[in-house]
């Protein structure tokens, strides 16, 4: 079928369809969710291996100096220098500043997709929106255009283009369709109540993994001190104890494992800040909720202005939160 004319003659465009332009948006932010999670992932699972083997290290270490001289010795010494040299190697290259970049440069881009493509559908202007020399160059579009949303995408994509090597390996999960329209109820579903059940259960786990890293640091510092009394190490009655049962005395090495070993759960805990992270949620996910019921009890809250108030101070709460946690992994 053929363009029909307008009244000068000259063909019209065509009907923008913004159902197909709202789900490229999705598979957009699909995509870099993915890659936040596949970068996050590697993050984990080296910052584990590296603890396990500097504890693996230490301990085999120790073991080599109690041995008899022969090759059993000799292999267990190998082993240990093997572990210890192997685990700087993998925290300089496998859990650097610049792979922890990565992940929060992809994870950021996919929140904002996700706040571009929500505030499109609520017919809500971005916080900055596109300006001229974005995207193909023409002057701005209505900012709450499909045209807008397009190229928000692709000034939010290409602040990230040096990470497309990662997204390119990324396996987005789930081909569920999401919305390409919503009304104020649907929104009030699936952006401002999932999200807020997201944040608590998320606070939740964090707080969870938190509280057992630090009884386990507890844990070992509380056995190093006893080992290092029962040892002798420090003096006293723990020496006379040592020196009646010389079997105590060989703990003495092994107070540096146990040392080892809870320093290392310190630095996970450092290292991947889940009590601030735990906080940040909890306290985005209250505000959240403060907003929504706020807005609730609003008698004017269906009026298209009051909506629009409504969304963008979820939207810019939601923006708050990631700049938050941006900032505080981006902190030495």
């Amino acid at each position: 079928m053929s363009t029909p004319a307008d009244s000068t003659g000259n063909r019209a465009a065509p009907p923008t369809d913004h159902a197909m332009v709202v789900q490229s948006a999705w598979l957009d932010q699909a995509l870099w969710s993915a890659t936040a999670n596949q970068l996050k992932a590697g993050l984990d699972r080296w910052r584990r291996i590296a603890a396990v083997g500097g504890v693996l290290g230490a301990a085999t270490s120790v073991a080599a100096g109690t041995l008899a001289d022969g090759p059993v010795r000799q292999g267990t010494a190998i082993a240990a220098a093997l572990l210890l040299a192997v685990v700087p190697y993998v925290q300089k290259t496998r859990v650097s500043p610049a792979q922890v970049k990565a992940w929060t440069r992809a994870r950021s881009a996919s929140e904002a997709l996700k706040e571009a493509i929500y505030r499109f559908l609520m017919g809500v202007p971005p916080a900055d929106p596109p300006g001229a020399t974005e995207g193909n160059g023409t002057p701005a579009p209505d900012p709450t255009s499909a045209a807008a949303l397009v190229r928000r995408c692709q000034a939010i994509k290409q602040r990230v283009a040096d990470l497309q090597g990662q997204a390119a390996q990324a396996a987005p999960g789930g081909s569920s369709a999401r919305p390409s329209s919503l009304d104020t109820e649907g929104y009030l579903a699936d952006r401002v109540n999932d999200q807020i059940g997201w944040y608590g259960r998320r606070a939740n786990q964090l707080a969870g993994q938190a509280r057992r890293l630090r009884q386990a640091e507890f844990a070992l510092g509380l056995l190093a001190v006893v080992m290092g009394v029962l040892s002798g190490q420090s003096g006293g009655a723990g020496a006379e104890l040592a020196q009646q049962w010389p079997l105590l005395g060989t703990l003495s090495p092994w107070v540096g494992v146990v040392t080892t070993a809870g320093g290392a759960v310190t630095a996970h805990l450092a290292a991947t800040r889940v009590e601030e992270i735990s906080a940040v949620y909890f306290a985005t996910g209250q505000r959240v909720q403060g907003l929504r019921d706020e807005w609730l009890t609003d008698a004017a809250r269906d009026t298209p202005e009051r909506v629009a108030a409504f969304v963008d101070a979820v939207e810019r709460a939601f923006a708050a939160e990631n700049q938050s946690w941006l900032a505080d992994w981006t902190k030495e």
